[in-house]
């Protein structure tokens, strides 16, 4: 496995687990207390920040890692 793939796979993971329920409860506590974030619903803004995060790393590994190249 190569650095890429490791650090892929690292940052899908944390997306993941961000957005897992154990975590939200967490966040909906914070955002109880600070419901609006720059003009939008907190826990909305939590939620299209790691799904943001997903993508973005999805569309780079499939740039830069060769491995998935192969079928191309």
């Amino acid at each position: 496995m190569s650095r890429g793939e490791k650090i892929f796979y690292s940052v899908i993971i944390l997306m993941v687990i961000m957005c897992n329920p154990p975590v939200m409860a967490f966040v909906n506590k914070w955002a109880i207390k600070k419901p609006i974030t720059l003009g939008f619903p907190t826990f909305w803004v939590w939620l299209q920040f790691w799904y943001i995060i997903g993508v973005v790393a999805f569309l780079i590994a499939v740039i830069k890692i060769d491995h998935w190249k192969k079928d191309i």
